[in-house]
């Protein structure tokens, strides 16, 4: 069991998830920003998994698109962004929307930041919302359950990296 922890503070609309991975800072970044590792552990398996990536450019001002198949419905699911600041191996921030939900903005970002100590990486991710009721509004969609299952299947798929280095 990894420990993935979800923390919702209550005077500040932002969500924060925290995970550390027993793997060198570059193989956590490359599962996280490959298109064709990202394909793999982006969005529940269960519920919505990666059909497609559309666009992934990382680079500040660069565009990212993934489309998502729902599986009981067969529709799909578009999130976007644009990627607003990009440190290889350190930070990546971007904004984040569903394409006829809501749309990104890139005022209220996304920060994944990761940090390596003895050889374990540490991942935050902090999303800032507008105001409470809409960081809520998001939290009651039962986003937590999907964030908790595409951190164990990222975890797999730098478990797996991890071991064809050895």
């Amino acid at each position: 069991m990894s420990d993935t922890k979800f923390d919702y503070p209550k005077d500040e609309p932002s969500m924060i998830c925290t995970r550390s991975f027993d793997a060198p800072v570059s193989l956590v970044w490359k599962a996280f920003t490959s298109p064709e590792h990202v394909a793999r552990w982006w969005g529940p398996q269960s519920f919505a998994p990666v059909s497609k990536i559309d666009k992934l450019e990382l680079k500040k001002g660069g565009k990212w698109r993934f489309i998502c198949s729902h599986k009981s419905t067969g529709g799909e699911i578009v999130f976007y962004g644009t990627y607003v600041d990009v440190v290889p191996e350190k930070k990546l921030a971007n904004s984040f929307g569903v394409e006829g939900q809501f749309e990104a903005d890139e005022n209220f970002p996304e920060v994944h930041t990761f940090e390596e100590r003895n050889g374990r990486t540490y991942y935050k991710s902090i999303s800032m919302m507008p105001n409470l009721e809409a960081r809520d509004a998001v939290v009651a969609t039962g986003m937590e359950k999907g964030g908790r299952e595409s951190m164990e299947q990222l975890g797999k798929v730098v478990d797996e990296l991890a071991k064809e280095l050895a």
